[in-house]
């Protein structure tokens, strides 16, 4: 709140847009964590494995993923709102 009356509203309209390009990376890995890897976890857990292991597998992925995705949107982000957004967010 104080970071909105400390900028104009143009500012505080770019500073949300960055702010949700940023989230995305994390936005799409939680909800792929959430809806696919913990009912792995669960599943595993349940038969008694060893998680540690299975941790390990499944983590590796989630951190490339995260990893490409966030550089992408880190280089391609000029180019993302030049598609995304009209000629005034440039």
């Amino acid at each position: 709140m104080i970071f909105g009356k400390l900028v104009t509203m143009a500012v505080l309209g770019v500073y949300n847009i960055g702010l949700n390009l940023a989230l995305v990376p994390s936005a799409a890995i939680m909800h792929f964590a959430h809806g696919i890897i913990f009912p792995v976890y669960s599943r595993f857990h349940q038969k008694g494995s060893e998680m540690l292991p299975i941790y390990r597998n499944a983590r590796l992925p989630l951190l490339v993923i995260g990893g490409w995705a966030t550089a992408g949107i880190v280089a391609g982000g000029p180019t993302i709102i030049e598609l995304l957004y009209d000629p005034r967010y440039i």
